[in-house]
């Protein structure tokens, strides 16, 4: 049996234009949820007296801040005038030493990943946090001794980059 608005109205005791009305707010309400369902969760990881914003994408859980540990010694220092938003910097050395247990430095694949899945509409358009779009942007890989970049003017434009491991890169560490 094929029910029209008509029927179902009269079926129901509705208004055709209260039934029209209803309808358009489900659809209004499903196609709104959806599109703010960008499909990651977000967390937090407590590291050195710090707490650090995390997401997980596509099963792979990343810090999308600078780490902010301080090694005590000159393989990290603070270039920024507010090292509490942006994080310290490290030499490649130090970058594989200051993930805290359970965490480690991304490899390459792991960025080449992360860039694919930034570029894509999962992250809707957001880059799941992970990127500060007014900002160009360096980080360690464990894959020495290159380091991924963001580049502001691009999309997602996340590259690869070969540096000498004394140059001082931010770091991201991704979940073991």
């Amino acid at each position: 049996m094929f029910w029209t608005l008509k029927r179902f109205s009269r079926k129901f005791r509705i208004g055709s234009s209260k039934l029209v009305m209803l309808i358009t707010m489900f659809i209004l309400v499903f196609t709104f949820s959806c599109a703010f369902d960008d499909g990651v969760e977000y967390g937090t990881l407590e590291f050195g007296g710090q707490k650090y914003k995390t997401v997980k994408i596509k099963g792979k859980t990343w810090m999308i801040e600078n780490l902010l540990f301080d090694t005590k010694d000159d393989a990290s220092f603070c270039p920024f005038a507010d090292c509490a938003e942006y994080g310290r910097v490290y030499t490649w050395n130090a970058a594989t030493q200051v993930c805290p247990s359970g965490w480690h430095l991304p490899k390459d694949g792991e960025f080449e990943k992360l860039r694919d899945d930034l570029r894509s509409d999962y992250c809707n358009q957001n880059y799941c946090g992970f990127i500060d779009e007014q900002l160009s942007q360096g980080w360690w890989s464990a894959s020495e001794p290159y380091s991924f970049w963001y580049d502001s003017s691009g999309y997602a434009n996340l590259q690869r980059s070969l540096s000498r491991d004394t140059d001082r890169r931010a770091v991201r560490c991704v979940k073991n």
